[in-house]
């Protein structure tokens, strides 16, 4: 997670939460598909890009706002 944090622009404990948010959507999904889950480590190493860059584009948008 710490190699995650330097790749946000914004404070490390809302990364946290936004990562668990959508670690808990992606069990969701997971389990309505009947897919196995994921531990929080895989997903976190699975969506890197993903979630940096969905975490950097909702935050500049808020700041647009």
């Amino acid at each position: 997670m710490s190699q995650l944090l330097s790749e946000v622009d914004f404070d490390g404990v809302e990364f946290d939460t936004f990562c668990h948010e959508f670690f808990h959507r992606n069990c969701e999904e997971r389990e309505a598909y009947n897919e196995p889950l994921l531990s929080f480590e895989q997903y976190l190493e699975k969506n890197r890009s993903f979630l940096v860059e969905e975490y950097n584009k909702q935050n500049k948008q808020q700041l647009l706002f």
